[in-house]
């Protein structure tokens, strides 16, 4: 583990343990983030039914998803380091984690490859909260003592590259088109039934 990681993650962790409203929604953020992040997808899913450019984005963000995640999975076989609270004296460690590989963040690969597909699609300045979010949530896995900045940096940038190619190269997929009018038939029976 080099220096500069070391210090970065002194400089955020140590920031823990002073104001127990902040540890509390560090953990929070680091914890639950992906949970808010799966029902405001499905919400998103559900509010944008007649939106077929929409619902094929949030097809192309799963996709995204699973492709960005498979190659995090190959790059941690490629190179890993046990988790910060394992390693370090003094760690503030927020949240409970086993002691397995840190790298890269599997949170901020989830996180990103979900907001960098929003913010692509999304024409308002509303697109830089995607971002935001991101940046917060991942940032909280070093507040609470489970990774360090250069697992943060590595699963942000996995996921920024392959959501944007997973985007700008599926956005205008006729097959992903044609899913989303099928689920919508689907749908349209079940509501008729209802």
């Amino acid at each position: 583990m080099n220096t500069i990681d070391i210090q970065g993650f002194r400089i955020i962790n140590n920031s823990a343990g002073s104001w127990e409203i902040l540890d509390s929604f560090g953990a929070f953020l680091a914890t639950y983030f992906p949970v808010f992040l799966a029902l405001f997808l499905m919400l998103k899913w559900f509010q944008k039914r007649a939106d077929s450019s929409y619902r094929v984005m949030l097809l192309v963000s799963i996709i995204a998803f699973i492709l960005s995640e498979l190659l995090a999975k190959l790059v941690g076989q490629l190179y890993s380091h046990v988790k910060p609270f394992a390693a370090l004296p003094n760690v503030h460690q927020l949240i409970e984690k086993e002691a397995g590989n840190s790298f890269p963040s599997d949170h901020t690969v989830l996180i990103f490859s979900f907001m960098i597909v929003l913010f692509l699609h999304t024409k308002t300045a509303s697109r830089y909260l995607y971002l935001l979010a991101a940046v917060l949530a991942s940032v909280s896995r070093i507040f609470v003592g489970v990774h360090y900045p250069s697992d943060v940096l590595a699963g942000a940038s996995i996921a920024v590259v392959t959501g944007s190619v997973c985007y700008y190269l599926l956005k205008d997929s006729v097959s992903l088109r044609k899913v989303v009018a099928y689920v919508g038939r689907i749908e349209g029976k079940i509501v008729r039934r209802k």
